[in-house]
């Protein structure tokens, strides 16, 4: 288990290694943190690739949004700080600890 921390200096996209602070895409083990230095790109968090993490942390200096681009995504926790944002497609289904949100025709709002 590591933390990873989103860089977003290659692109939007999750699945660009170059994207986070280890220089590869987070596993299933992995606590991802999206920080004051998280803010060249929104993340476009793509599911296929990220399937399932740890925990994902949105600090307080993290200015950016992180989007959900659909499927499912697994994790233990979600802790939002404050600032930045959350958003994501009609067809993401977020769970964590076994216990799912669906955002069809809904939003979370922080």
């Amino acid at each position: 288990m590591a933390t990873v921390t989103w860089v977003g200096s290659a692109s939007i996209d999750s699945a660009t290694a170059g994207n986070w602070s280890t220089g590869s895409v987070p596993g299933s083990g992995d606590n991802i943190v999206f920080g004051s230095g998280s803010n060249a790109n929104l993340c476009a968090w793509d599911s296929g690739a990220i399937g399932q993490v740890s925990k994902i942390t949105i600090e307080s200096g993290f200015t950016q949004t992180l989007r959900f681009l659909g499927g499912t995504v697994i994790c233990q926790s979600l802790e939002v700080q404050k600032a930045g944002s959350i958003d994501a497609t009609s067809s993401t289904n977020l769970t964590f600890n076994d216990a799912a949100y669906d955002f069809t025709n809904a939003y979370v709002k922080i």
